[in-house]
């Protein structure tokens, strides 16, 4: 009878303490994937909007119509300091901002 009391104070004073630590711990591992795949899954589907966005508002052909019009020594200085992929870059970091900010 002593021992068992005994057991159940151990338990009480240390066993306890780790049981509730390893709860806690796997509850926010959990927690932490749980929060992790939703974040997969908002990305996943805020791409799909704004490449739909992309083509509805027909940008790239609105870029290459503009791109077309531009005079031809133009074109070649522009082309010559990489111009197009920077703008190629800029529009893509913006509607990467705006992905993330919709999230």
């Amino acid at each position: 009878m002593i021992e068992a009391l005994q057991g159940i104070y151990d338990w009480l004073v240390n066993g306890s303490y780790t049981f509730v630590q390893e709860i806690v711990a796997a509850v926010m591992i959990w927690g932490i994937t749980l929060w992790f795949k939703f974040k997969v899954a908002a990305l996943a589907f805020m791409w799909g909007v704004a490449s739909s966005m992309i083509d509805q508002l027909g940008l790239s052909a609105l870029i290459n119509q503009f791109w077309g019009e531009l005079n031809n020594s133009f074109v070649g200085f522009l082309t010559r300091y990489n111009i197009p992929e920077a703008l190629n870059l800029v529009l893509n970091a913006r509607i990467t901002r705006f992905i993330w900010n919709m999230i």
